[in-house]
């Protein structure tokens, strides 16, 4: 029988340097073994950014558990929403739910916000933890982040 997805709980440490490891800001980590039914790509669009960029995310699905690969993205903002767009319905989950923190760029400025996966396929990102808007001015962006949950 193959192996999908071996899931671990580990502690942060000198694990997390072993290839294939996706750690997360609770401590967990995940070793992700590569298969092509369950290792797929797909193109994201995005609302917030002038010129409407597109860019490839990667995503990992084993039962009901997600992570998803968001590349870094960054741009000039032309409204206070910063989405991404296009989640396949096989990632979709069946309630919102709010992944944790990510590293933004609002006005042009670095910080600390928050990630929320969408049932209708999107992704949106805070400015701050507690949901704040972006600046409609200068850019705005997040850093490349990966993030897990389930489905159901």
């Amino acid at each position: 029988m193959k192996k999908y997805l071996l899931i671990a709980a580990l502690a942060l440490g000198a694990s997390q340097a072993n290839a294939g490891l996706k750690c997360f800001t609770d401590g967990t980590c995940m070793e992700v073994q590569d298969d092509p039914t369950t290792n797929q790509t797909f193109t994201m669009g995005e609302v917030g950014l002038s010129g409407s960029p597109t860019a490839t995310a990667k995503y990992y699905r084993h039962g009901n558990i997600v992570i998803l690969s968001i590349p870094a993205w960054s741009g000039t903002s032309d409204s206070t929403t910063f989405q991404v767009t296009g989640l396949p319905t096989s990632i979709r989950p069946s309630s919102a739910r709010l992944v944790g923190a990510v590293n933004i760029t609002n006005g042009g400025i670095r910080g600390l916000g928050s990630c929320q996966v969408n049932t209708d396929g999107t992704i949106t990102f805070s400015a701050g933890v507690l949901g704040t808007v972006f600046s409609a001015l200068l850019g705005k962006g997040v850093d490349a982040v990966d993030v897990a949950y389930l489905v159901n």
